[in-house]
């Protein structure tokens, strides 16, 4: 199976996926401004919200 048959065609976002230190696979797909239809490059930073609290709570148990 191919890693691009994986990933859903309407995926937004990056990907960069690397496997003792070589580069298996990368993809920006979508927009980092969709008004401004800015499309999203490696380099496109995407706010993580809460979702740290997550990982940070499961360290403390």
């Amino acid at each position: 199976m191919d890693i691009k048959e994986i990933f859903d065609t309407n995926f937004r976002g990056n990907i960069y996926i690397v496997q003792n230190g070589r580069l298996l696979y990368e993809r920006e797909n979508g927009f980092a401004d969709l008004p401004n239809e800015i499309s999203n490059t490696i380099e496109t930073k995407f706010a993580s919200a809460s979702a740290g609290k997550v990982f940070v709570a499961a360290g403390i148990l």
